[in-house]
C-alpha cells in the first residue's frame, strides 16, 4: 500500500514495513510493526487497519517508531486456512484448539494461490534504524492509501471493506481509531479481490466479477454479475470501462491466460468486449488511459488504453517478475517475489526504474 510519501509492505503472516519514500531513488525501512497473521492492510489518516488472522486491528503510526493499536474488531475473520494456500482444506477445524495459523503442504499445483502470497511476501530488509515522522502534516493526510488490485480489503470514504470467507463486510470507521463491524453480504466462496470505483465495489473472483452498490455506504447491495470460466481475476475500473486480468494453472482451473475489456457503461449488465492474450497475467493498475498489467514471470507491460479496443504497448519491463502494481504520484510501485521495484512513469515514452528493495530472505 502506497501513501503520501510512504510505502507500507505486509511480510506475510509476521507484520508490515514502513518505508519513508520521499527519495523514490532511495527508499528507506524505518520501521517493523509486528502484526501476526497479516495479509492485507488499508489507511486513512494515520490509522493503518489490518488483518491479524481472525481479528481487525487499528493501528495509529503518526510516529512509526511508537505505532500502536487503538482499536480491534475481534473474530471478523473465520477461522479457517489462507485463502491463498494452493490446495484445498480437507479436514474439519476444531476452534476450541483456537485459531488456524498454517499447516503442512504435502502437495503443490502451483497458480493462484503461490502469486498471490508472493505478493505479500515481497517486504524489504528487516531492521534498519527506526526514524520518527516529519512533525509537519498536510491535508492529503487525511486521504487513504492506495492498495494493489489483489487487495482484499479497501476504504471508502468512512467505510471499510473486506472480504472475509464467503462474505463481503463493512465496517465504519467514522471513529477511525475505534472501528465498528456493520453487517456482512454473502457473494460466495470463490471471491479474491476488492476495488473500489465511484459508488461500486467491484470483487474479483475464480467465476467472475461480481458489482456491489455501496451508495447506501452502511447496506451494500448486490447489482450484476459478469461470469467467466473458472480462473484468478483481479479487476480495475476507469470510466465505463473494466480491466480483468484472467490467469489459468492450479487452484485456478483451466483455460486461457488472457486480458478481458469489459463495458461497465450499464452496471447491471457488465459485457465483455475484447480479450487479449497474456503470458501469466496478476494483477494490474490503471491511470486515466494507461494500463499496468503484471505478467507474472515475464515481468510487466503497460499499454496506452486511450481505445480499450486497440490496446498500444508501450513498453515491456522484465526486470523481474511481477506480481502487482500500485499507481502513485507518477510512479508505478511493481511488487513481485523479489521484492518492490520504483519506477518513474511521467514520461511514458521514458519509464525509468528509480530503484529497488529487495524481499526478505
Amino acid at each position: 500500500m502506497v501513501k503520501d510519501q510512504w510505502i507500507f509492505v505486509s511480510e506475510r503472516l509476521r507484520g508490515i514495513h514502513i518505508i519513508d519514500n520521499r527519495d523514490p531513488s532511495s527508499p528507506q525501512d524505518i520501521a517493523f510493526i509486528q502484526v501476526p497473521g497479516n495479509i492485507d492492510l488499508a489507511m486513512k489518516g494515520d490509522i493503518l487497519y489490518a488483518d491479524s488472522f481472525v481479528d481487525l486491528v487499528a493501528i495509529d503510526v503518526a510516529n512509526p517508531a511508537e505505532a500502536f493499536v487503538t482499536g480491534r474488531l475481534e473474530n471478523i475473520y473465520p477461522n479457517e486456512p489462507l485463502f491463498q494456500e494452493e490446495t484445498f482444506w480437507s479436514e474439519p477445524i476444531d476452534p476450541s484448539r483456537g485459531v488456524v495459523v498454517g499447516r503442512e503442504l504435502v502437495s503443490s499445483g502451483g497458480g493462484c494461490g503461490d502469486g498471490f502470497s508472493d505478493v505479500h511476501n515481497s517486504g524489504c530488509s528487516g531492521g534498519g534504524t527506526h526514524a520518527s515522522r516529519p512533525a509537519a502534516a498536510s491535508p492529503a493526510d487525511q486521504s487513504t492509501g492506495v492498495n494493489g488490485s489483489l487487495a482484499r480489503i479497501t476504504i471508502v470514504h468512512d467505510h471499510l471493506y473486506l472480504l472475509a470467507g464467503s462474505s463481503l463486510k463493512t465496517v465504519s470507521i467514522i471513529d477511525p481509531e475505534h472501528p465498528a463491524y456493520m453487517n456482512a453480504l454473502e457473494l460466495g466462496l470463490d471471491i479474491e479481490t476488492l476495488y473500489p470505483y465511484k459508488e461500486a465495489l467491484f470483487v474479483g473472483g475464480q467465476t467472475g466479477v461480481q458489482i456491489i452498490d455501496i451508495s447506501a455506504p452502511e447496506q451494500p447491495t448486490f447489482t450484476s454479475r459478469f461470469q467467466h470460466a473458472w480462473q484468478c481475476d483481479p479487476v480495475v475500473v476507469s470510466g465505463d470501462t473494466g480491466y480483468v486480468t484472467l490467469r489459468a494453472g492450479g487452484r485456478c482451473g483451466l483455460g486461457m491466460n488472457r486480458l478481458d475489456i469489459l463495458d461497465l457503461s450499464d452496471l447491471s449488465a457488465p459485457a465483455l468486449l475484447k480479450s487479449y492474450s497474456l503470458n501469466d497475467p496478476y494483477g494490474l493498475a490503471i491511470d486515466a488511459n494507461t494500463l499496468f498489467v503484471a505478467d507474472g514471470a515475464f515481468g510487466f507491460q503497460v499499454f496506452d488504453a486511450q481505445d480499450p479496443l486497440n490496446l498500444v504497448e508501450i513498453g515491456l519491463f522484465q526486470n523481474r517478475p511481477a506480481r502487482d502494481i500500485i499507481l502513485h504520484a507518477g510512479r508505478a510501485h511493481v511488487i513481485g517475489p523479489e521484492g518492490l521495484d520504483q519506477y518513474d512513469y511521467s514520461v511514458l515514452d521514458h519509464i525509468i526504474l528509480l530503484s529497488h528493495v529487495p524481499a526478505v530472505e
